[in-house]
């Protein structure tokens, strides 16, 4: 069941059982990362009115990350309640002169300065008593160290915050908006009832309430008002492209939560954009057909999709650069797209398989355009 979108806002709000898989997908995302030693990570901030269980879903996530680890190996939960804290001491630590030279106690409640793995929850982000806090969030966060000292690697961070349509909020600063995945949790979700019958009939609510909650929904206070929160950012991008590729090897489903989660990152109308490109990309000859018959492949008339097939093209170039036979079809395709578009494609792929440059095609075709190569 796909997540209900708000007409009024734009923004697409998810069930528990949606929000945990889309955690999931961020936390994957991550690990692939982590994995490639690229220095990106994927936060995410569960945005919700009251008793839509936000708290109780990332407890979920740390189950699910559980499941069939040994006792030693299990993930734990810090759950922090920011609204809580006096002022940015209480995260990055309260200074005190040491040797000459100011040092900071840290928080024991958080894990800084270990190895230790698990989900570090920040309860109620939007809720803070002053910015200062925010800012030093933002360090813990996104750079993942303050004051010298650093959260673990092994942490997958999750924030939480009720939205400015609940009083007594503080929006996120536009650097956190910029490097988080925002997701919208709403007690009216499509699917909602279904699984709060399970929880429901698990812990004895009788047949009263389970009724009222099926049929009289309209009882309930609808706080969901939300504004959209992402920025589409280089990074964010970045971090959409992560999602989308982490979506094609996880084996839980995600054809329900991809949009909204790639939505959280840089926003909604981005999104679609990204989606309906990649859509455009698949549709692209595939390389097996380019090679089968490079003098008559379709060339996509779409400039982006032309752009990405042309990159593709010198990923695989890559594997198979010793392949004459592959850089000679390969080559033949690239000489008959746009002028500039070939001009990419060879640079690209002269550095990943140098020997495309010596092609009868490549030679014909750069006596004509030299000068795109420059």
């Amino acid at each position: 069941m796909s997540p209900k979108d708000n007409t009024l806002t734009g923004v697409m709000t998810m069930n528990a059982e949606q929000a945990q898989r889309a955690m999931m997908l961020c936390w994957k995302a991550e690990m692939e990362c982590k994995k490639r030693g690229i220095p990106l990570w994927f936060p995410v901030i569960l945005v919700g009115g009251t008793s839509t269980a936000k708290t109780t879903t990332v407890r979920g996530l740390v189950a699910s990350l559980n499941n069939g680890l040994e006792e030693k190996e299990q993930f734990r939960l810090w759950l922090e309640h920011i609204s809580y804290y006096a002022d940015s001491g209480d995260i990055g630590g309260i200074p005190f002169p040491k040797d000459g030279k100011t040092q900071f106690l840290m928080n024991e409640n958080l894990p800084f300065d270990n190895g230790h793995k698990g989900v570090l929850l920040l309860d109620e982000m939007d809720r803070v008593r002053d910015e200062s806090i925010q800012n030093a969030m933002l360090q813990v966060v996104n750079g993942r160290e303050i004051h010298g000292h650093k959260l673990s690697q092994s942490v997958f961070v999750v924030g939480t915050m009720n939205g400015t349509s609940d009083a007594g909020t503080l929006p996120l600063c536009e650097a956190l908006r910029a490097r988080t995945c925002t997701l919208f949790m709403s007690s009216r979700a499509a699917g909602v009832v279904d699984s709060y019958e399970a929880w429901a009939q698990a812990n004895g609510i009788s047949p009263v309430g389970l009724t009222c909650t099926r049929y009289r929904r309209e009882l309930l206070r609808q706080n969901d008002d939300f504004e959209e929160i992402a920025i589409p950012v280089q990074r964010t991008v970045d971090m959409a492209d992560f999602v989308l590729q982490a979506s094609k090897s996880v084996k839980f489903k995600t054809d329900d939560i991809l949009l909204p989660v790639i939505a959280g990152l840089v926003g909604k109308k981005a999104a679609t954009e990204f989606l309906a490109t990649e859509k455009l990309i698949n549709e692209a000859p595939s390389i097996k057909a380019i090679l089968a018959d490079p003098d008559t492949a379709d060339i996509p008339e779409n400039v982006s999709v032309c752009y990405a097939l042309a990159c593709g093209l010198g990923d695989y170039a890559k594997s198979n650069g010793t392949d004459r036979k592959v850089l000679d079809g390969l080559a033949k395709y690239i000489c008959r797209m746009r002028p500039e578009l070939g001009a990419m494609a060879f640079k690209r792929m002269s550095k990943e398989a140098p020997a495309v440059v010596t092609t009868p095609a490549f030679q014909n075709w750069a006596k004509s355009n030299k000068a795109l190569l420059i």
